[in-house]
């Protein structure tokens, strides 16, 4: 079970896979077909970390439980229902709530408020399917919408762009909260099918070609 293909891809490890019958999934970000939601869910709280983290990423720990909040109590646009809801079957008391009292919590009765959550688990289970839907109907959206303005994108020379960050020039020390993009570099020579040949601001030449889905456009 891994990302990529360095998780028994070689034949050696397709030899042990059928003889101890160990089955193999791919996850995403490599393969998004089996475990998408997880990914979505991971770079929304990556964001926010990052957000609120700016130049101190070293400090994510602390961050993390209130962003973990905010997220579990925020309606999602693709379900139209609070993860912390869905998970439940109710909607969770914010601080803010508590501050300027809501009427929610004005109006709390304990036997009132049994009868509610109890009614709540009842129809949880209808909710779920609803969202679902919802969130179906959601991503197919988000596909169409994607599919009809996804364009090739293409540089000049002496353009400057941005390359996406790979494993072996990431800041480790910033982990996965490390930024995803460096440069800027300029481009250098058209390769053809997608490709360039860019070089550092000094003028060191990038030794490989680069293709186009790893390159943006840089704005000073």
């Amino acid at each position: 079970m891994g990302r990529g293909r360095s998780t028994c891809t070689h034949h050696r490890g397709k030899h042990h896979q059928l003889q101890f019958k160990i089955a193999n999934y791919y996850a995403s970000p490599a393969h998004p077909q089996t475990n998408g939601q997880t990914e979505a869910v991971k770079k929304v709280i990556k964001h926010t970390l990052k957000a609120k983290l700016e130049a101190k990423k070293g400090g994510w720990a602390d961050k993390l439980p209130e962003v973990l909040w905010a997220y579990r109590t925020t309606v999602r646009s693709s379900t139209g229902e609070t993860p912390f809801a869905l998970a439940f079957g109710t909607e969770a008391v914010i601080p803010a709530e508590t501050t300027f009292t809501s009427p929610r919590v004005q109006l709390y009765s304990p036997e009132h408020n049994i009868d509610m959550l109890q009614q709540n688990l009842d129809e949880l289970e209808e909710i779920r399917d609803a969202a679902q839907v919802r969130n179906s109907a959601y991503q197919q959206r988000a596909a169409r919408y994607y599919n009809s303005h996804v364009r090739e994108r293409r540089f000049q020379l002496g353009d400057l762009v941005l390359r996406r960050v790979s494993p072996n020039t990431k800041d480790k020390s910033s982990g996965s909260l490390a930024d995803k993009w460096e440069g800027p570099y300029i481009i250098k020579r058209i390769v053809g099918h997608g490709a360039y040949m860019i070089t550092r601001p000094e003028g060191s030449l990038v030794p490989r070609p680069c293709n186009a889905q790893y390159l943006k456009i840089f704005y000073p």
